[in-house]
């Protein structure tokens, strides 16, 4: 289960759509009653969006993603999040949030497939997508992508895959979103996921590495030992794909880890002796 590394694959789908110009990521949500104007795609995936969310530690009691995922959100993620109260303006606070990417998610749906309102047709129909479009031209044969009840596509957390499967997709963003020489992604769109806004750690979709750390967290995952081209996307429990494309390479971990700071320096640290040891 990739987790959070979801969050990745909703920012190629979403650039697939740009590419088919069925997506514009600065148009204001529609899913969101009296929206901010700023609230829009582009906010969503850059984690920039102002909602009142609070992913904190996966307890029930605090955490809107535990709520999302497993409590009264479970059905309709994308609902929950859309009813959160706009906390700040839209593009001025970083804030980790599961949730903005299950609403991107439903928001691609809107503009793929408009006026599919029936849950088993708007699965039906983004699984097709998504298998279409990511899944086969990656030789991706092992990835699934799983839907809540609503028929939304849980963009924040839920593809399964193979590690190489999960390689296949690292492949497509560090050749820049082109795939056996045809291209995927749209023109800049690698390098919209790998320009920071708010956080210097965070572009669209995937974590940055730096040359040093931060005050605060979040932390780039190789502590400043690595190359600072790498970025990566990341999910729960240690999932990583890891990309980098001066050392033209792409390294997967899948395991089961603590989900604490502490747990997260020690396997970004053993992350940095194996890009060590690959050749420059």
């Amino acid at each position: 289960v990739s987790w959070s590394m979801a969050k990745s694959f909703t920012h190629a789908l979403v650039g697939i759509g740009v590419a088919d110009g069925r997506v514009d990521i600065d148009r204001p949500l529609s899913l969101v009653s009296r929206p901010d104007p700023g609230l829009t795609l582009r906010r969503l995936l850059n984690l920039t969006d102002g909602l009142d969310w609070h992913e904190a530690s996966y307890e029930p009691e605090k955490s809107d993603a535990a709520r999302m995922l497993y409590g009264p959100g479970r059905l309709d993620g994308a609902s929950y999040t859309a009813a959160m109260h706009q906390a700040v303006k839209p593009g001025t606070r970083f804030n980790y949030s599961t949730g903005s990417f299950q609403l991107a998610a439903a928001e691609l749906a809107v503009h793929l497939f408009p006026g599919l309102k029936d849950p088993a047709a708007r699965r039906s129909a983004m699984a097709d997508f998504i298998r279409r479009r990511l899944f086969q031209p990656l030789g991706m044969t092992t990835a699934l992508a799983e839907f809540d009840a609503a028929g939304t596509f849980v963009g924040g957390s839920l593809v399964y895959a193979s590690a190489r499967d999960f390689a296949r997709f690292g492949e497509l963003y560090r050749q820049d979103g082109v795939v056996d020489g045809v291209r995927l992604l749209p023109e800049g769109w690698v390098k919209f996921a790998r320009t920071p806004t708010v956080s210097p750690v965070y572009g669209a979709g995937f974590w940055l590495e730096t040359s040093r750390l931060q005050p605060s967290p979040p932390q780039p995952l190789l502590r400043g030992h690595g190359p600072i081209d790498a970025f990566s996307a990341q999910g729960h429990q240690g999932q990583v794909i890891l990309i980098l494309p001066s050392r033209n390479a792409v390294v997967v971990r899948l395991g089961l880890a603590a989900d604490d700071p502490a747990a997260w320096t020690e396997l970004g640290g053993w992350l940095s002796q194996v890009v060590d040891a690959i050749d420059a």
